[in-house]
């Protein structure tokens, strides 16, 4: 970039000289409209051979920069790795399979994030509460499962863990059949368009026409003979 610019530059003053030379000399203009019109060809020429600086312009996709889509799912990763984690630490084997089943539908939203980043503002605050409120849940039945106390008050806690883990996978279910839904309504409406714009510009057939005749067909004999 700032070889381009020095380059841009070079030619610019070199254009400005030639200017200021064949309006001086060549047409025997006055200096100081001479040197006026010089100064118009070094801005133009600036303007146009010059690359503007883009300093911090980071591409986006739908707001949502690269950088951000990475972060999130770098972040999820980590997320993900710490659940099953907690999980190996739980000794209940039905809970094992029911976190495991969120982690699952965690990994297929990141997923999502990764080929449509739009989704990350739409779901991004959802999946960040319920991905800590089931690590607070499973931390929670491992420090009172591990006291071996059977206390009716805590032995009942526990039994309701498994049901509210449910309801969180439930939960993560919901939501990626949303995203999955919203990204086929995005790609209809998008063919809808497509197939609009094609009829509009007479490349493509009306579906109301019917589909185009065989060969053979409309005077064609020669498949008779």
């Amino acid at each position: 970039m700032a070889a381009s610019r020095n380059l841009g530059y070079t030619l610019s003053g070199l254009i400005a000289g030639i200017v200021f030379l064949v309006f001086l000399i060549g047409l025997r203009v006055p200096l100081l409209f001479s040197l006026g019109t010089s100064v118009a060809a070094f801005l133009g020429s600036v303007l146009m051979l010059v690359p503007k600086e883009k300093k911090g312009i980071a591409i986006k996709v739908h707001d949502v920069s690269p950088e951000s889509v990475a972060r999130v799912m770098a972040e999820g990763k980590e997320k993900v790795k710490a659940i099953r984690s907690l999980a190996k630490k739980i000794g209940n084997k039905t809970l094992e399979r029911r976190i495991e089943s969120i982690c699952k539908r965690m990994e297929q939203i990141y997923r999502n994030f990764e080929r449509d980043p739009k989704d990350i503002k739409a779901a991004g605050q959802f999946l960040s509460y319920y991905t800590d409120t089931t690590v607070k849940i499973i931390e929670r039945y491992i420090e009172l499962s591990g006291h071996g106390v059977s206390d009716r008050e805590i032995q009942s806690t526990l039994t309701k863990v498994e049901s509210i883990l449910g309801q969180i996978d439930s939960a993560f279910e919901k939501q990626l059949a949303k995203l999955l839904r919203d990204d086929a309504l995005d790609l209809d409406s998008e063919i809808r368009l497509l197939e609009k714009t094609l009829e509009a510009e007479g490349l493509a057939r009306s579906r109301r026409d019917g589909p185009p005749p065989l060969r053979g067909q409309e005077g064609d004999t020669t498949w008779a003979r």
